[in-house]
């Protein structure tokens, strides 16, 4: 018999654990670990997350997690949740399922006092919620992006890799003479010192935490579409001034380990050492998506994208 059920992970049993690990794994093709898979759970300031399960039975057979953060949103500190790991094994996708699923999930994030839930689908799953209506799309983040070996990112320009290094040390340099230290104020933004204690030690805990003076980022180093990449994921203090010295300590330390540098999220300076990229040509869609639970938050300055500090530090893939 079908039931759903809402739980914490620490409420939640091995078998259970291991059922929506194997779940998520064969619907996205994946191998995730299971400390891995843990991670994403209860690296966060609560220590847990929120967990909607579809049982057949005893069988899992969907999930939805809720991942618990502070944010300050308009100068109130308020708990948003991060939507990740959705899905439902195919045998039960008859669409009944899913809206029972989802008028569960909601209904429990009103009753904690959530206030609303961000998520970041791709673009196929975007079609999908496009037609339901369920979340509202406020915008996409933005691809900015350093080539530093161009024969990393297309083989047949190997022969132009010394021009491209070259190219990459220059601009840096030349935009960090004209960086801007005023920083980027935004009206809803991560609270950062809860947040960043924990953000990184999700996943396999590889990142790289660099404070160097006034400036704290965070990166990782990782294949993507398989492009060796350096993932500038997020900077503490959003300024011109700030990025350029985050890239450059990139170049300088890991420049063996990558063929590009990226920044996904929506700067509104220039000079950051990063090129944006149209978003024709962008690798891939970040959308970004917002679900309200609270009424009072469903107004014009929550839905502006520019009033939001988001970027991958808020993306589950990474």
């Amino acid at each position: 018999m079908i039931h759903i059920e809402n739980k914490k992970t620490t409420e939640l049993s091995r078998e259970d654990l291991e059922q929506i690990r194997k779940g998520f794994n064969d619907t996205f093709s994946l191998d995730r670990p299971f400390d891995v898979f843990m991670n994403q759970y209860v690296q966060n300031a609560f220590g847990y997350s929120w967990h909607n399960v579809v049982y057949d039975d005893d069988k899992v057979v969907g999930h939805i997690c809720a991942v618990p953060s502070y944010y300050w949103c308009d100068g109130e500190k308020v708990v948003f949740v991060d939507g990740v790991d959705a899905f439902i094994l195919k045998e039960y996708r008859d669409g009944e399922i899913f809206l029972e699923q989802l008028q569960s999930y909601f209904g429990h994030m009103k009753e904690i006092g959530a206030k609303l839930m961000v998520g970041f689908p791709d673009a196929k799953v975007m079609k999908l919620y496009a037609k339901t209506k369920v979340y509202k799309k406020i915008g996409e983040m933005q691809t900015y992006i350093l080539p530093y070996r161009v024969g990393g990112i297309k083989p047949s320009l190997k022969l132009f890799n010394w021009a491209s290094e070259a190219f990459a040390w220059c601009y840096v340099g030349l935009t960090g003479l004209f960086a801007s230290k005023e920083v980027t104020k935004f009206k809803i933004e991560k609270d950062t010192e809860s947040f960043n204690a924990t953000r990184y030690k999700r996943m396999d805990g590889d990142y790289q935490i660099v404070k160097n003076g006034d400036v704290e980022f965070f990166y990782k180093c990782m294949p993507f579409k398989g492009v060796r990449a350096a993932f500038l994921i997020d900077v503490t203090g959003k300024s011109a001034k700030h990025f350029n010295q985050a890239v450059k300590y990139i170049l300088m330390h890991n420049r063996k380990e990558f063929d590009l540098i990226l920044y996904v999220g929506n700067l509104y300076f220039k000079n950051s050492g990063l090129i944006k990229v149209p978003a024709k040509f962008a690798p891939k869609q970040f959308n970004f998506i917002i679900k309200f639970f609270d009424k009072n938050y469903n107004n014009d300055m929550v839905k502006e994208i520019r009033n939001w500090d988001v970027n991958l530090a808020t993306y589950d893939v990474i």
